[in-house]
């Protein structure tokens, strides 16, 4: 196996890393994000360190033939209890049953980490390997107890992710099933890693050779194990990100009628820009609230009649009442505009009360019925530019 075949998968898996820090950085109390994020990067460094061009660079910085070999088991063994912290996480939420899980799997994790190491202390490794560790000292003593253990815990854990998983995702529905049946998958290849590892292991204490098994089919089937278990634990965070996207498109949709508001309102009102760092749903809010400010200011030069009148005339063209509604509202608040900004330096002639009854149902249609004046208003706006 090349370095590529171990490095694409550790990218994938410390990029999905990056891409999660400001949430990490934002959240770091929370003890799932917190898994997430320690899951995405063990897997990552795991990969990159058993990268044969990474062990080189380990064993000769070190000046120890084989050191790199603790280090990637161990790295291994920490991405493969993560799992088992993140899914007690997901199932019992983070309660005391849910922490004395996760120190339980942590102890076994750290003694799984720490044997490995004695091990290979113990054992004779004097001839460097970078790929084939595993069958060429598979019957050297210590060095076979370590091998054994690190592919006996993988086997384990991968196992009771993949049953676990799949029961679960019987009794689940949505991202979070999508979420546990790409688990079930990703760990079917974690136990298959550790059967093909095993069986090569096996058939040279049988004085046979499958070293392929171990050097050539394992590490690529791991790589792509990896790469779904990264993607099966983030998969139940869709519905969040469905929603953010969903706050994104509508505040990119009330932006033409914002920045057309902001033009006729006072230069102190509103709350200004939000930071560029700021989360959307804040930002959304920002926007929101000026907007409903502004149009409350813009309330005495509001005709009712306008919006009926408009909305009547876009039912008789099919339009459906949705769009006819959106259309009329926006086609008032255009005439408001326009009516504000020649009005600029005198009294407007209608009163407050009239304008707010007639952006009532405006101001009460919620983040997506403005997002649908504010489109409306945005064709409008360039219809009256063109002519």
């Amino acid at each position: 196996m090349e370095g590529s075949d171990y490095y694409i998968p550790a990218a994938i898996l410390i990029g999905a890393f990056l891409l999660k820090g400001p949430v990490l950085v934002r959240r770091w109390r929370d003890p799932m994000v917190r898994a997430v994020s320690g899951l995405l990067l063990l897997g990552g460094a795991g990969f990159a360190l058993a990268a044969p061009p990474t062990v080189l660079v380990v064993n000769r910085a070190a000046g120890v033939p084989n050191l790199s070999a603790p280090l990637v088991h161990a790295t291994l063994s920490g991405f493969s209890t993560w799992c088992l912290v993140l899914l007690a996480y997901w199932r019992e939420g983070p309660g005391a049953a849910a922490r004395r899980q996760v120190r339980w799997w942590s102890w076994v994790c750290a003694a799984v980490a720490t044997a490995t190491g004695a091990f290979l202390a113990l054992g004779d490794a004097p001839v460097e390997r970078l790929q084939d560790l595993d069958t060429h000292y598979a019957s050297m003593p210590y060095l076979r107890e370590m091998i054994t253990m690190y592919l006996a815990w993988h086997f384990v854990v991968a196992v009771v992710m993949a049953v676990t998983c799949r029961r679960w995702s019987k009794h689940v529905d949505g991202w979070l099933r999508a979420g546990l049946r790409m688990l079930v998958a990703a760990f079917a290849l974690d136990a298959l890693f550790a059967f093909l590892k095993s069986t090569a292991v096996g058939t040279r204490w049988a004085g046979g050779n499958l070293d392929g098994w171990s050097t050539d089919l394992a590490p690529g089937v791991a790589g792509v194990g990896a790469v779904l278990t990264a993607i099966g634990f983030l998969l139940p965070q869709g519905e969040r990100i469905s929603a953010l996207w969903s706050a994104w498109r509508t505040y990119r949709l009330l932006g033409p009628l914002w920045r057309r508001l902001r033009a006729v309102a006072q230069p102190e009102s509103g709350l200004g820009t939000p930071k560029w760092w700021s989360p959307v749903d804040e930002a959304l809010v920002h926007r929101e609230t000026d907007l409903q400010d502004w149009l409350h200011g813009l309330a005495p030069y509001c005709t009712r009649t306008i919006m009926t009148d408009t909305i009547e005339r876009a039912s008789r063209t099919g339009m459906s009442t949705q769009h006819a509604w959106a259309l009329g509202a926006a086609t008032m608040i255009h005439h408001a505009i326009e009516s504000a900004r020649k009005a600029q330096h005198s009294h407007p002639t209608k009163t407050l009360s009239t304008g707010i009854e007639a952006l009532a149902p405006i101001l009460g249609a919620g983040s997506h019925g403005m997002a649908r004046v504010a489109h409306q208003y945005s064709v409008l706006a360039r219809h009256s530019m063109a002519a």
